[in-house]
């Protein structure tokens, strides 16, 4: 019984000891446990919306994540003027100091077919005759190239490529030498500007400048076509 007792006061003891080193392993384990626990739910909580998956997720917003959250076709406020924006409706991205405005019908510095086709790939005008035959005519460079004197020569063409052609219209009455604005002016329907001189133009043979008028004393031959008087200055 002695024994029973002195064992049973070790067994105590090391009961208690038992319960200590469980108390410890529970603690060890609570803590191990709540470690995985909250670097889990950290996991979780941390897995929200990326921006730049292609996808509007919640809590993204077109101020926080336009990639994502962009509408199709423009975007006031990507700082692109494009179609349909202009600097009244979208001046943070069409203001006049932000560039060419992309959709307004002109080919401006910056512009290219590629990133704006609507302003610089037109399509050609289906107006402008390909030549002076399709209009039942013939090609000119002056009035003298008109048979009839009830046509003129007068560029028909819509597009940056003239085409003279003579055509019905009355010619002008100013002479060689005379200032002029335009070939309409001419009574040779052609008009010729210099440095410091716009004026009608006349016929010439090479080397002889004397022929020309006063202040286009300059006999120059163009390829195809012959000697016209040309301004001195």
């Amino acid at each position: 019984m002695l024994g029973a007792v002195a064992c049973s006061d070790d067994s105590d003891d090391t009961g208690g000891g038992a319960v200590v080193n469980n108390a410890d392993n529970n603690d060890t384990n609570n803590d191990q446990n709540n470690d995985t626990n909250n670097d889990q739910n950290n996991d979780v909580n941390n897995d929200g919306p990326v921006c730049g998956d292609g996808q509007c997720d919640d809590g993204e917003d077109i101020a926080s994540c336009a990639p994502d959250c962009a509408p199709e076709g423009p975007f006031c406020g990507d700082d692109v003027c494009e179609g349909g924006e202009n600097a009244d409706n979208c001046p943070q991205d069409c203001d006049d100091d932000t560039g060419p405005e992309c959709g307004n019908g002109t080919c401006e510095e910056g512009e290219t077919a590629d990133n704006c086709p609507q302003d610089c790939d037109e399509a050609p005008n289906n107006d402008t005759p390909a030549t002076c035959e399709d209009l039942g005519t013939t090609a000119c460079f002056s009035n003298f190239d008109c048979e009839d004197a009830a046509d003129r020569c007068e560029n028909v063409s819509e597009d940056e490529i003239e085409l003279p052609c003579c055509v019905p219209g009355e010619r002008g009455a100013s002479q060689p030498g005379e200032d002029c604005t335009a070939a309409e002016d001419c009574e040779s329907g052609v008009c010729i500007e210099g440095d410091t001189l716009q004026a009608c133009s006349q016929e010439c043979e090479e080397g002889e400048d004397d022929t020309c008028p006063e202040g286009m004393k300059r006999c120059i031959v163009i390829g195809g076509i012959g000697g016209w008087c040309f301004p001195e200055q």
